[in-house]
Formats: C-alpha cells, structure tokens, sequence
C-alpha cells in the first residue's frame, strides 16, 4: 500500500496520511507493518525509507512518564494553599501558647509579691 509522510526538519515522521500532502512523501508500506501500531515519530525518512528508532520512542515515553508524574501547576497551587493554611494554623496556636504562657507567669509573678 502507499502512504504520504510528513517529515520534521530532524528526518523524523511527524504525519502520515493515505492522500497525498504536500509536502511529503511517498512510501510503500505493508498493512501489517510495524509503523501503524508503534509511535510513528520514532521513525525517520532515510534514503526513500522510513528506519525504526527505537531509542527515540525510549525517550518519549520516559518524558511522558516524568510529565505524568509531575504534579500539574493547579496541583501544586492547592498545595501550596493547603501548606499555608496549615502553616497560619500552626502560627495562631503558638500565639495561643506564648499568651497563655505570659498569663502564667503573670499569675506566678503577682502571686509571689
């Protein structure tokens, strides 16, 4: 079967289509072939061929794996949020603490004039 790619200014597929595009160019390809269940942009145009590279889809999906482990910025906003507030809790109960702490010494203070 033919098949039109598009290529990316590093030699790799970046498109594919069964009509023809403009730019792009035209391979024969079998119907069971490789490059319809794997990541397409693993593979670059090399003399009239399309050549694996497996070593680009190893680094596409360990980027992915660290994009997706990564905490989005609304996350991290929440978070943040959530840390602060903690934080403004755990400053009004010291507050509480060194008041009720001065109060004990004034008690102490008076008690013993």
């Amino acid at each position: 079967m033919e098949i039109y790619i598009s290529i990316d200014s590093a030699g790799y597929v970046d498109g594919y289509s069964y009509s023809e595009i403009n730019p792009g160019q035209k391979i024969q390809i079998s119907e069971d072939d490789l490059f319809f269940q794997r990541m397409f942009t693993c593979y670059k145009f090399e003399s009239g061929k399309i050549v694996y590279d497996a070593k680009k889809e190893a680094d596409i999906i360990q980027k992915e794996q660290i994009k997706d482990a990564m905490p989005s910025t609304s996350e991290q906003l929440i978070n943040t949020q959530m840390a602060l507030a903690d934080m403004y809790e755990q400053n009004n109960n010291l507050q509480q603490q060194v008041f009720e702490t001065q109060l004990a010494i004034t008690e102490i203070f008076e008690g013993g004039l």
